[in-house]
């Protein structure tokens, strides 16, 4: 139990200190503790964290799955009976779907690489609004620093894509205190920490708060 108090404390805590940064894009501040936990549904929870079956409700909320978590703001996820999905489709304007859904998360090691997956595959309506952004907080195995990266796994043994290639609004950005890194993501499918490459770290990385 200690453990998960923990988890829990460190998600609500690096949420803070992106809100608190006037000069970064910020997540959203939600209050996990209160009335948004029961936005999201857990309707299964595997008894080792790595596997569990949520309904994502409109008003959005925060998942945590084993040591990883996603904020999801309210009204939007793109409605999937309307909308496209691919590569060439991220920023294409859709119609936010008004009903919950109901998403399968589960945790898979893939090459020695911990992957975060996502069923359906989904998108989410574009903004150019931070606090109207996924965002992806995710933990490894490895040793967690500045030159880590969120990269995009596409399916199971497919090769990673770094999105902020063509995106720098999806950059990983790294918090030192609390060994997270973090990024804005534009759909669900997977999601992997990959160590050794060539990141950005956020330039408030929760040092000296």
């Amino acid at each position: 139990m200690r453990c998960l108090n923990l988890r829990h404390s460190s998600i609500l805590a690096l949420v803070a200190v992106l809100a608190a940064c006037a000069d970064q894009p910020t997540a959203p501040r939600p209050d996990v503790q209160g009335e948004a936990a029961g936005k999201i549904i857990v309707n299964f929870l595997a008894e080792d964290r790595q596997s569990a079956r949520i309904t994502v409700t409109r008003s959005g909320g925060v998942f945590e799955l084993g040591p990883h978590a996603v904020h999801i703001p309210g009204n939007v996820i793109c409605d999937p009976r309307t909308s496209s999905y691919g590569a060439t489709e991220w920023d294409k304007p859709c119609t936010p779907l008004r009903d919950p859904i109901d998403i399968e998360a589960k945790i898979v090691n893939i090459g020695g690489h911990e992957q975060l997956y996502f069923t359906p595959s989904l998108r989410f309506v574009p903004s150019g609004k931070s606090d109207r952004w996924v965002w992806i907080f995710m933990k490894s195995s490895g040793v967690v620093n500045e030159s880590a990266q969120i990269l995009w796994a596409p399916s199971p043994g497919a090769p990673a894509i770094d999105e902020s290639l063509t995106d720098p609004t999806l950059t990983t950005r790294y918090s030192q205190r609390l060994g997270m890194v973090y990024r804005r993501i534009k759909h669900f499918s997977g999601y992997q920490v990959s160590l050794g490459f060539s990141g950005s770290a956020d330039a408030d990385d929760d040092r000296g708060h």
